[in-house]
């Protein structure tokens, strides 16, 4: 009979109570929660970019520093994508996230929604928008798997 840890795929040096610095680091299968913080993360992001092109202020410290999380937050799941068995998602979010952030840093006040980094920047936030449906949709055909 397998052990839990084993059942988990996690490797063990023999001792079940403990994990090995590589099991800690185990690529797993994209979940519902990776799909709803994306989701909050896609707006947030959203919301920052508005505020950024419409906003009078001077400074938007907030705003970056919010936008700057997200994108941590995307790099994980693009790397998570691409480390699993879903390379071609972990790829084109990767392509996505990186065109994303190149235009979205030229933003300023102002910024028309015609201009280019404003049209490339909402298409990187689309294909999230988008790699949340697919997220969902996958954590929700595995749990059905599971429970049958």
């Amino acid at each position: 009979m397998k052990t839990a840890n084993a059942r988990l795929g996690r490797h063990t040096r023999g001792d079940d109570h403990h994990d090995t610095w590589a099991s800690r680091w185990t690529i797993t299968p994209p979940t519902l929660r990776d799909a709803a913080v994306t989701l909050a993360a896609v707006l947030l992001a959203f919301a920052a970019f508005d505020d950024i092109t419409t906003d009078p202020a001077t400074t938007f410290t907030f705003e970056w520093l919010g936008l700057a999380a997200c994108g941590m937050w995307l790099v994980i799941v693009s790397w998570r994508l691409f480390r699993s068995e879903h390379r071609w998602l972990g790829s084109v979010s990767v392509v996505a996230l990186v065109a994303a952030v190149g235009a979205g840093s030229s933003i300023r006040p102002g910024t028309g929604p015609f201009q280019f980094e404003y049209l490339a920047t909402i298409a990187g936030l689309l294909w999230f928008l988008g790699l949340v449906v697919i997220l969902a949709g996958q954590a929700w055909r595995r749990a059905d798997r599971h429970a049958a």
